[in-house]
Order: structure tokens, then sequence, then C-alpha cells
């Protein structure tokens, strides 16, 4: 399944870091085949129902809405959920930043929840952080399950769950068994499981991921001491450029290492505020 023509923004780092998006925003294998999928390309919708599936998220990823033919098939898939009450999400990826769209999702029964950015760095002025070891703090590649437990906890616990699919991670654990996709890493402070990172590889771009810190130890300065991690693994690892997707509480220590936005704007919107997982 190839999402890569869905959407298109001119440039091969950009195109990277939405396609990275869509591809692992839920589970690679859907749950082994439980969430349903449907790839619209004359929309341009992504469309993963987990309804009948494990997972916690259902979700349309698509471009802006524009034309007429996309708004009527907006509706109608947002309908259903709201008549039974049901989580969803769709986010919107484009260069604008449109009120006009915000308008037309309240006008169908969503409601606006935030706006990511697209961020990137060049990593060739950036300059390698090396953390020495020490026996209360811990960087750990995931290759357990245990561990992606650990990972899925401190996810739970740090986000809201409206662009989070928790089944992911047991998955991209086996994946990576297979084939070197990404680089889960979970920082131990005193052997507990304190804050999480996550380096994906592609052809032009490192793209970093899942920055979260445990409620318990915010205010230590762990979330910036993972991004320096995973910068200096891409970095050392040959890649001149990473990116990300910062949400409004990232954006500053994001661009405080060096990152600068890109004119891509993921526009969130959901039907309800309790996104809470099925299984927690």
């Amino acid at each position: 399944m190839r999402t890569s023509t869905m959407l298109k923004f001119n440039d091969p780092k950009y195109d990277e870091l939405v396609e990275n998006f869509i591809a692992y925003t839920t589970d690679p294998h859907h749950n082994d085949g439980q969430q349903k999928v449907k790839i619209d390309l004359m929309n341009k919708f992504y469309y993963v129902s987990s309804i009948n599936a494990p997972s916690n998220l259902n979700i349309v990823i698509s471009g802006e809405i524009t034309t007429p033919d996309q708004k009527n098939a907006a509706q109608e898939i947002v309908k259903p959920y709201l008549e039974q009450d049901l989580a969803f999400t769709w986010c919107t990826i484009s260069k604008n930043n449109s009120a006009e769209e915000k308008k037309f999702m309240e006008a169908i029964g969503l409601h606006y929840h935030e706006t990511y950015l697209g961020m990137i760095i060049n990593l060739d002025d950036y300059q390698e952080k090396i953390y020495d070891s020490h026996p209360e703090i811990v960087f750990k590649k995931v290759t357990t399950q245990d561990e992606v437990d650990d990972f899925r906890k401190v996810i739970e616990n740090a986000f809201d769950l409206s662009l989070i699919d928790l089944t992911k991670y047991p998955t991209l654990l086996k994946l990576n068994q297979q084939d070197y996709i990404s680089h889960l890493v979970i920082l131990y402070q005193n052997g507990l499981p304190a804050a999480t990172g996550h380096l994906y590889f592609q052809n032009n771009l490192a793209i970093i991921d899942d920055i979260a810190t445990h409620a318990y130890f915010q205010g230590q300065g762990l979330a910036t001491k993972m991004l320096n991690y995973l910068l200096t693994l891409a970095k050392n690892s040959g890649y001149h450029d990473a990116g990300l997707i910062a949400t409004t509480g990232g954006y500053p220590i994001y661009k405080k290492i060096g990152f600068e936005p890109i004119e891509i704007f993921f526009n969130v919107y959901i039907t309800k505020e309790n996104y809470a997982p099925k299984n927690s």
C-alpha cells in the first residue's frame, strides 16, 4: 500500500516528512487487518477505521479540504462517529492554515484541536551532544516487549491520543527486527521509564517523533537530552537534515536547538476531547 502519491510539496525532504507521518501514525500492519483502510486518491483522503480493531485511533489524514466533492465525502465519513459518540480525528496537511477550513470542519461537527508545524534542522552545523554514562540516567534502545510497554506508558501519560495509535509500537518492534526502519529509545531514570524518543530513517531525512516525558519526571530537561541524543545519532548515521512535526508545547524547545519551521501545517480536528485508549 503506497501513500507517497497522495500529497506532494515539491521538496523531497518535505515529502518524506509527510509520507512518514501518513505511514506511521497508525499501526503499519493495521492490527493484522482488523483496521479498515481506505485510500481515496481523488479526494486525497487516507482513512483508517478502528471501530472493530484493538487500536484506539479512528482517523482521516488528508490535504486541505476545498472542493465540493471533498466536503461531501468528509461529511459522510464524520457522520457515523458523531451519531455513535465515538472518538475520531481528522488531520489536514497543507501549506495553508486556513480559517475557512476550520469553519467548515466546525460546521460538520468536528472541533478544532491544535495546529502542528513541520520543522527541519540542518545537521552539518549541529554540534553533537555526548552524554556521559550515569547510573541514574540510561538511554536504552527498545528491543523487548517489556520495553515497548514502558515506551507506551510514557507516551500515554504525556500526550492526548488524538494522533497516536498505541498499537503501532509492538508492530514497529517486529518490523525493526527484520528491517532497520526506526530506532525507538527510552530514557530510564533510576530504573524507571522517564522519557521517550523515536528516530525514523528515510532516504533524505532523519525524522524525529515521540519526544515525551512522563509527568513524574518533567522539569529536568529530559526531553532536550533525548532530542540531542537522537540528533547526534542521526548525524553519526550520515544524515545532513532531520525533521519533525512540532506540537505547540514542543515548538520552543525545537526552535532553541536549531530547528526552523517550514510552511506545512497539520491541522487537527476531533469529535471529542476524551480520547481514551480502548485497553487502558
